[in-house]
């Protein structure tokens, strides 16, 4: 029994090991999940087998492999799906057990009698604490941008080679910084923390596709979607042929025809531009008479200030002329020095004495006893005649005192 259980793993290993430098079909060897998840399993073929039927297959050999699931077709917590335009198609599984894991085939249907059909194997484990495994089994980036992907492995893969690989070329990047054809890949390593980081900059629409993060040779997917730059908002100017311009433009007038029997009324596009001009010409008249009005009463400040400036011009003259003339007729009462003298009728040959004295301004002092005023002053009769000459053979004494 012994003997038939170790022919058949030896029989097994050749089997697999001639199958797996098939270059028809492709997948990883070895797929960690974990316990209650979901898992997608990516399966490329070559070209010839793009009209052929693909499945999934659970077992260890072609004899003993059970098909699970057909493309196009879905069971129980398993999905096929075939992409013909990439080469590839995808297994979904959904809600993993640990009776889920084991051997599985990618596999080929050739059809042929007596053809053995085309795959290849892959080991899948599910557990509650797998070996590798990401944050984020899909990543979404816009074209230009960059995105990043975080995942995690287990200590005892601590010092295995880390790789970024792409299941379209089926080529890898290690940790370190590499430039390939569209964008650039960077991919850290920290093994103390037992953490990846792969980061693309400068995503191209090319980049989209599927991928896989290894360690020690087990990988987990992740699938990349890139979308579209958003596109700016300036109109874009395109050259018209004349062909195109005259049907384009019987189309438009055709339109407009058409558009005008519908609706009698006034279209909306002259409505808006009618009620446009009728605001904005309001708003001008609005603006005009407000300039008007300010002007008005900027003038009406102007002649108030003007006749306030006149009224003080005419105040000030007044009291100039007024201040002048007074001490004029003060220096003429002073001045006058002629003293009036009469005579009375009845004595017409008489003597006429008169004392003169010059006034002088008050003084704060006491006036000095020593001085003597005389005055002789002969007093007229009212309404008399006094001569403005003096007959020959008079004589008018006159003294004058100084003061």
């Amino acid at each position: 029994m012994r003997f038939y259980s170790l022919i058949s793993s030896l029989i097994l290993s050749v089997f697999l090991l001639f199958i797996s430098g098939s270059e028809s079909v492709k997948t990883l060897q070895y797929l960690p999940a974990r316990k209650g998840g979901s898992l997608t399993v990516p399966c490329l073929y070559a070209e010839k087998y793009i009209s052929n039927r693909k499945y999934w297959c659970k077992g260890g050999t072609w004899s003993s492999c059970r098909i699970v699931g057909y493309t196009n077709s879905s069971n129980t917590g398993i999905s096929v799906t075939d992409y013909p335009s990439q080469n590839m198609f995808t297994v979904d599984l959904k809600n993993l057990q640990d009776s889920d894991s084991g051997w599985y085939w990618c596999a080929v249907e050739i059809g042929d009698y007596g053809t053995q059909d085309d795959g290849y194997y892959v080991y899948l484990t599910v557990s509650s604490d797998p070996a590798v495994w990401v944050e984020n089994s899909t990543v979404i980036g816009q074209e230009g941008g960059r995105v990043s992907v975080q995942g995690y492995y287990s200590s005892g893969y601590k010092n295995e080679e880390k790789m970024w690989c792409r299941f379209k070329t089926w080529s890898c990047y290690t940790v370190g910084k590499t430039k390939t054809q569209n964008s650039a890949v960077m991919i850290s390593d920290d093994e103390n923390r037992g953490s990846f980081r792969v980061e693309m900059i400068g995503l191209q629409k090319s980049d989209a596709g599927w991928y896989w993060f290894s360690a020690g040779g087990v990988g987990v997917t992740v699938h990349l979607t890139v979308t579209e730059r958003p596109t700016t908002t300036a109109a874009a100017v395109t050259t018209v042929p004349a062909t195109q311009k005259t049907t384009t433009s019987s189309s438009t007038l055709a339109r407009a025809i058409e558009t005008h029997q519908h609706h009698t009324e006034t279209p909306p596009a002259t409505t808006k531009l009618t009620t446009n001009a009728s605001s904005a010409a309001t708003k001008n008249k609005r603006n005009g008479n407000g300039n008007s009005m300010l002007i008005w009463v900027l003038l009406a400040v102007a002649w108030v200030l003007l006749g306030l400036l006149f009224l003080l011009f005419v105040i000030i003259i007044c009291t100039t002329r007024k201040h002048r003339g007074n001490p004029t007729e003060a220096s003429e009462r002073i001045s006058d020095t002629a003293v009036p003298m009469v005579m009375e009728d009845s004595q017409p040959s008489g003597l006429v004495y008169s004392n003169v004295a010059y006034k002088k301004k008050p003084s704060s002092e006491p006036a000095s006893t020593n001085d003597v005023v005389y005055s002789t002053v002969a007093t007229a009769a009212k309404n008399k005649h006094v001569p403005s000459a003096v007959e020959y053979g008079e004589v008018i004494y006159s003294s004058v005192v100084l003061k």
